[in-house]
C-alpha cells in the first residue's frame, strides 16, 4: 500500500518482481469512483446537503478488481475549528455503507437497498445524514470507495457500525480504492 502525505491510501500498484522487459502500466485499470451529481473537486449541490433534500448523492464505479469480495463506501469531513462552548466530535462521516456486492457498479441517490447501511455521525439511525456545515468559507467532504478481499463481520450490529469501525474491520483486507472530493458553503 501507498499512503500520501496526509495519510490517506492511494490508489496505487506496487509490483514486487523484476521485470526484464519494458512494461507500461495502464491507470486506466484501476479502481474508478464518479458521481454523476458532481465533479472530482467540484461543488457539492445542494440538494445533498441540509438546505436542500436532504438525499444522498448517486455513486458509480469501474475496473472493481477480480479478486474483490465486497465494497464500503464512506463519506466525511474534517470538522473545522471548534466554536466557543462547542466539544469536539471528531471526524464526521455522513454515508457509511458496506458488503456492498461486487457485483453493484453504482448507488442511485437515496438509495438504502445496496449492501449494509451504518451509521452516520450523529448517532441517531442508520443511513445518510446531510452536510450542515457551520463557519466560513467552503468545507471539503471526502468520498470513498474500497474493494475488499472479503465480506466485513463486524462485532456490533450493522446499524452501530462507524466509520472507525468499518475501517478497523477493512484492516488487512483493502486491495484497491478510490476517492472523490467535492466542496460545499453555506450562504
Amino acid at each position: 500500500m501507498v499512503w500520501s502525505s496526509d495519510l490517506k491510501l492511494d490508489n496505487a500498484i506496487l509490483l514486487r518482481k523484476v521485470v526484464k522487459a519494458a512494461t507500461t502500466v495502464s491507470a486506466t485499470n484501476l479502481l474508478t469512483l464518479n458521481s454523476p451529481d458532481f465533479k472530482n473537486g467540484g461543488t457539492l449541490p445542494k440538494d445533498f446537503t441540509c438546505d436542500g433534500k436532504g438525499i444522498s448523492p448517486s455513486f458509480s464505479w469501474s475496473n472493481v478488481p477480480v479478486n474483490a469480495q465486497s465494497l464500503v463506501l464512506i463519506m466525511d469531513t474534517e470538522p473545522g475549528p471548534l466554536r466557543p462552548g462547542e466539544v469536539d466530535t471528531g471526524k464526521h462521516f455522513y454515508l457509511t455503507i458496506f458488503n456492498i456486492p461486487k457485483t453493484v457498479n453504482s448507488i442511485a441517490s437515496g438509495a438504502t437497498n445496496i449492501g449494509i447501511l451504518g451509521q452516520n455521525f450523529q448517532g441517531k439511525a442508520p443511513g445518510y445524514t446531510p452536510p450542515c456545515s457551520q463557519g466560513p468559507g467552503a468545507k471539503k467532504y471526502s468520498i470513498y470507495l474500497y474493494a475488499l478481499s472479503s465480506k466485513l463481520t463486524l462485532s456490533l450490529s450493522a446499524t452501530e457500525a462507524t466509520e472507525s469501525s468499518l475501517l478497523t474491520a477493512m484492516t488487512g483486507k483493502v486491495i484497491s480504492s478510490a476517492s472523490l472530493d467535492v466542496f460545499y458553503s453555506r450562504t
